[in-house]
């Protein structure tokens, strides 16, 4: 492996004063992704990641050593080092079930699956607002349903606005979120639309409350209190 990649710097013009090149230090592969190598090379003086992350310099070093995706990442607490990421194909999978174990255990929202094979993360305290966009049949149903489930695993409340589908998509959730508007088929079309926009602003008022309940504590936000209430999923 070591003689592949030193052709492979070679190739790509990676070197360092002196024409020295990255130093091959480890070679393992992901516990969870097995088909994934990963190898730590330390930098020679002169070179650093920024000349490794070109995407010219990358399809170089794939193609001379065999392999369709080549990552490069910063080794952690290593800064004269890189992480490189290597598989012979894309280590994407096309489709993975729903972890539902990782929604119990962990702190977040798992809601797709990366190329180390654990569960991507989404963490409401550092991105609180979430847009989901996509063309008919791209999944967004499917991504929808893997986030209720999962708020609901980490104890949020969650409001479901359908007006279109009736929240059909989540009839599993119905027994547990708090509210459901835009369902009711006694109801017109716009009054259901009237229902979901009342739940709206409901939400809204909600969260306008909190402020001004963590803002008069001193608080600079509503989960620092002492007993915060739970968060709400719109």
């Amino acid at each position: 492996r070591s003689l592949d990649w030193e052709q492979a710097f070679m190739d790509a013009k990676l070197l360092g004063a002196g024409g020295l090149l990255p130093a091959l230090q480890s070679v393992e592969t992901l516990p969870d992704n097995p088909d994934v190598e990963v190898l730590e090379f330390e930098l020679p003086s002169g070179m650093d990641i920024s000349m490794l992350r070109d995407k010219s310099v990358r399809g170089k070093l794939g193609a001379t050593t065999g392999n369709e995706f080549v990552d490069i990442r910063r080794t952690r607490g290593k800064p004269k080092s890189v992480t490189v990421l290597a598989c012979v194909s894309d280590p994407m999978p096309e489709r993975v079930g729903y972890d539902f174990d990782a929604a119990a255990a962990v702190t977040g929202i798992p809601l797709a699956t990366g190329i180390e094979g654990s569960p991507i993360l989404l963490n409401f305290n550092t991105n609180p607002h979430l847009l989901l966009a996509g063309v008919t049949g791209g999944g967004k149903s499917s991504w929808a349903q893997a986030l209720v489930y999962g708020t609901l695993s980490g104890g949020f409340e969650v409001v479901l606005i359908d007006p279109t589908k009736g929240a059909g998509d989540f009839a599993f959730a119905r027994d547990y979120v708090s509210f459901v508007a835009g369902m009711d088929p006694e109801k017109s079309e716009l009054e259901n639309l009237r229902v979901a926009n009342a739940a709206v602003k409901a939400v809204y008022a909600e969260g306008k409350r909190r402020i001004r309940e963590y803002v008069a504590a001193g608080y600079g936000n509503y989960q620092e209190m002492p007993s915060p209430p739970r968060p709400i999923l719109l």
